[in-house]
């Protein structure tokens, strides 16, 4: 059980950096807040259903939130996500969104934000240099192989 855990933390943190762009809004109004990231994407976008490598990591780690990650202590750190729910036999996870998280311009995440970047990375066009990390979800690789659709 502690690997079938240790692999899905790894593939949602992945997947959820790659996904997700929420974030806490303490915005006053009128405060303007930016973030300048000097990369060269790879694919020539900074799509986090495209990225790969550095460039990704460079801008994920100052913009984008994970649905949960590995405190200093190697405990579980929720993020995007208040708490989760695994069926008996691992194989489905449900993960359920803070009411807080939100984009930047303070639109409410929600899990179809998650769904679509999983399926555009899963499109081999994406770019994407870690699909492969989806491929533990039922039916990924036949996806992302044209074997099977969405």
């Amino acid at each position: 059980m502690k690997k079938v855990l240790n692999v899905l933390l790894i593939m949602v943190l992945l997947t959820s950096a790659i996904l997700s762009g929420c974030g806490r809004q303490e915005q006053k109004t009128g405060e303007k807040k930016e973030i300048v990231v000097a990369v060269n994407s790879e694919t020539g976008g900074l799509d986090p259903a495209g990225m790969i490598a550095l460039t990704y990591l460079s801008y994920s780690v100052s913009a984008l939130d994970e649905l949960l990650t590995y405190n200093e202590k190697g405990g579980i750190e929720y993020r995007a996500a208040k708490d989760y729910e695994v069926n008996k036999d691992s194989t489905v996870w449900t993960f359920h969104l803070r009411r807080d998280a939100v984009w930047s311009d303070g639109t409410p995440v929600t899990s179809s934000d998650f769904l679509n970047t999983m399926v555009r990375a899963l499109n081999p066009k994406s770019g994407n240099g870690y699909a492969n990390y989806l491929f533990p979800i039922k039916n990924a690789e036949a996806i992302y192989n044209g074997k099977a659709g969405i």
